[in-house]
């Protein structure tokens, strides 16, 4: 389980998200991320189970209708009733449950500052609901609303005080208070962040709350406060259970159970279309709740890469821009900045080259938010090219927090691997070549990759004699994926009678939601029922002709995906759902999938119990924004990106220049 906490500020400075991962017996924080803007916290939900935002989720009811009681000139007071009637314009129903149980008055969001963060959150969780999200603020869906103070009250902790005007922690002895009461929670490379900054702390006391909201362990309303989620109406927020039950339940609540980031400007209108672009119609967007699956066959085929990487030397210039800074002699966030201030620099000087093709920044420029050295984490340890590196924590954003940075400086020219190619001349202000792979790097790249990912597809293409084609739609159209060793092809035969399959549940439920359509009386998509209805039938004609259906090992496949991903296995509700519909595919059930009321309903059921309030099943306002199209394409398990990183170092392992060589020697 991954859980996410957000110290939410009026503006991205000063807003905090740590994300935790819940493992057998421990917590790991495993990405702190300081000034976070909307677009980064929308981003990481798509990928955690429950998300708790620091911040009021609304207002109270009587100064709603206040205010729309006053632009109507209409406002009567009764005689006696003016302390305690400001008092319910002030404070929602939410705070009054906090002073009751931890005695602590939260500021108003009505009346105090706090309404200024509270304007940014009304914003963001209109963006959640749009990329979604099931914002529910009784804290039945996704979001939740959480209050640091008030939870380390309920432990028993210092909760007053702690926070300095500098955003420093007061009191890092806090930290060490929590680490003690905590055992099994894991601070890792973040721990000097988090005694440093009190909004890092913050946001990792948010995420530990949001983790006892999601499995029951939390203050939640009752029937009579759950009110109708309209404009100001709260439920009263998540908080832990008090502090001798907590003790008493912490190990007990940890069960078995991330990050990557979109290349993003400071534009947030522009960032969030790009955002929505790639959740639009994309193997990312994951509508029936099987995107757990799709992930662990794309790290069986495809260990270290993810979908928004694009060109392989960038494997070669972060390390490059952290051997900069380290040669400079810089430590902790003097680093970090000198770091970020590389990366920059190259994106300048790629952008400034002919060919811009995958240049991380290319729209943003070099104001961009996110870059190479987060997008490319995971691949870096992976494959070994980060020295030390552990898989476990690939996933952190290399720069991200003080502690990591000063890490990587303590091991210094050790961080990398030793036979790292040298950068160009005058790298960062200039890189010779742009994104294309000299040979001795191209050569370099392919025999980590081959030592690091062996028995793989990713390696098995990597192959001189196993260069993949341009033109090849998925990686089992490829001849040589097909002929590899059996370890290998079995994994490429799972990953396409799997994506065939599957497809079919997908091109239903966009079924489903066009019958909804159309009956709704919207017109803006031109017939889509008749089209879905005949992708089903040329589905259907694939899947009769496909043989490998009649020996297909599923067994087998779920055995090699829960030892990718042992989480799979406690994910009952989605393999239920996959099994049921495989065995309709391969039993001949699904030939009339479009008619057949078990499937429609268990396609429906299962969007429906994923999405919830958001399904466009249910929802009318999301049926009028569909595009026509919902996670319908077959999945491919990142092939676009993984074609043009191969592509990369095939094409630098066959290029000869000599005069290149020369020069850089």
């Amino acid at each position: 389980m991954l859980t996410i906490g957000v110290d939410l500020a009026a503006a991205d400075k000063r807003t905090a998200m740590a994300t935790v991962e819940w493992l057998s017996g421990r917590a790991v924080v495993r990405d702190l991320i300081l000034d976070v803007s909307d677009v980064r916290i929308v981003e990481a939900s798509q990928h955690a189970d429950k998300v708790g935002l620091d911040c009021p989720l609304g207002w109270p009811e009587p100064f709603i209708a206040l205010v729309t009681a006053h632009q109507a000139g209409n406002i009567a007071v009764a005689d006696g009733e003016g302390t305690p009637w400001r008092r319910r314009l002030a404070y929602r129903q939410t705070d009054e449950v906090v002073r009751q149980k931890t005695g602590i008055v939260p500021l108003s969001v009505a009346a105090d500052r706090i309404g200024h963060a509270a304007f940014r959150c009304a914003g963001l969780l209109s963006m959640l609901a749009a990329a979604e999200q099931d914002v529910d603020r009784c804290g039945d869906g996704k979001i939740v609303e959480v209050y640091p103070a008030a939870t380390l009250r309920c432990w028993g902790l210092t909760h007053r005080g702690y926070k300095a005007r500098d955003q420093r922690l007061q009191h890092p002895d806090l930290v060490t208070a929590v680490c003690a009461a905590m055992p099994w929670l894991d601070l890792g490379a973040f721990e000097t962040l988090v005694r440093r900054s009190h909004d890092a702390f913050d946001s990792v006391i948010a995420a530990l709350c949001t983790r006892a909201a999601a499995i029951g362990k939390a203050t939640r309303p009752n029937d009579d406060q759950r009110l109708v989620p309209r404009a100001g109406s709260l439920c009263p927020p998540v908080l832990p259970a008090a502090s001798s039950r907590w003790q008493k339940h912490k190990r007990k609540a940890l069960m078995a159970s991330g990050l990557s980031w979109l290349d993003s400007s400071r534009d947030d209108q522009q960032r969030m279309r790009e955002l929505l672009k790639l959740f639009s119609d994309t193997e990312s967007r994951d509508e029936l709740g099987i995107g757990q699956i799709r992930d662990a066959i794309s790290d069986l085929l495809f260990p270290g890469t993810s979908v928004i990487q694009t060109r392989a030397r960038y494997l070669l210039i972060v390390p490059w821009c952290f051997q900069d800074a380290q040669r400079r002699g810089l430590r902790g966030d003097r680093l970090a900045a000198q770091v970020d201030r590389n990366e920059r620099k190259v994106i300048d000087a790629l952008l400034r080259g002919d060919d811009t093709e995958g240049v991380i920044g290319r729209r943003a420029g070099v104001g961009v938010r996110t870059l190479p050295s987060s997008i490319y984490a995971a691949a870096l340890s992976r494959y070994g090219i980060r020295a030390g590196g552990d898989e476990a924590a690939s996933d952190r954003r290399l720069t991200a927090g003080l502690a990591e940075a000063e890490e990587l400086t303590e091991r210094s020219s050790s961080s990398w691997y030793p036979t790292l190619p040298v950068p160009p001349a005058n790298f960062p202000t200039q890189v010779e070549g742009g994104l294309r792979l000299h040979p001795d790097e191209a050569r370099w790249l392919r025999e980590r990759i081959l030592a690091a990912a062996p028995s793989t597809l990713l390696a098995h293409l990597l192959e001189p004699e196993n260069r993949p084609g341009w033109d090849s739609e998925a990686p089992w159209e490829e001849p040589a994926a097909l002929a590899a060793p059996d370890q290998i092809s079995s994994m490429v035969r799972d990953a396409a009678l799997f994506s065939l399959a599957i497809h079919g549940a997908a091109l239903l439920y966009n079924l489903l939601i066009a019958e909804r359509y159309e009956k709704a009386g919207l017109t803006e998509r031109e017939e889509p029922m008749a089209w879905y209805r005949d992708a089903l039938l040329n589905w259907n004609g694939r899947v009769s002709a496909e043989q490998g259906f009649k020996s297909w090992d599923r067994s087998g496949m779920w055995t090699r995906l829960i030892e990718k991903n042992p989480r799979i296995a406690a994910n009952v509700a989605a393999r239920r759902f996959i099994d049921r519909w495989l065995d309709a595919v391969i039993s001949g059930a699904s030939g009339d999938a479009a008619n057949d009321q078990s499937l429609r309903n268990l396609v429906a059921e299962r969007e429906r119990s994923v999405k919830k309030g958001q399904s466009r099943l249910v929802n009318d306002k999301l049926l009028q924004t569909w595009s026509g199209a919902s996670g319908s394409r077959r999945l491919v398990f990142r092939w676009p990106q993984v074609r043009r990183i191969l592509a990369d170092i095939h094409e630098g392992c066959a290029v000869d220049l000599p005069e290149a060589a020369d020069a850089r020697a």
